[in-house]
């Protein structure tokens, strides 16, 4: 080998090692991001706020099967547990399932 062509390899690596960096570095953000989403909707579904699906009609005549409901969680530890509040939104009139 000539030290043209060990030159030539040289370079070769030198620019295709940014590439590699760069292309790692927004995997990690992505992966990061991602991370970041999850625990989000972990924290939020568990303490938070929970969407519910009524599969069933054993809730007749106060909810229907088919009906969908947020379940509000935080008021559960600041209030008195004597009685439950239960709040019911209407499908919107135009809603294709």
């Amino acid at each position: 080998m000539t030290s043209e062509e060990k030159e030539l390899i040289k370079n070769k690596q030198s620019l295709s090692e940014p590439k590699k960096s760069k292309f790692l570095r927004s995997l990690w953000e992505n992966f990061q991001i991602i991370l970041i989403a999850l625990v989000i909707a972990f924290v939020i579904r568990t303490f938070i706020a929970e969407p519910r699906y009524i599969p069933s009609d054993s809730m007749l005549p106060t909810l229907e099967e088919g009906d969908r409901l947020v379940v509000e969680k935080i008021s559960y530890h600041y209030t008195n547990r004597i009685g439950v509040t239960l709040s019911y939104l209407n499908r919107p009139r135009n809603y294709k399932s």
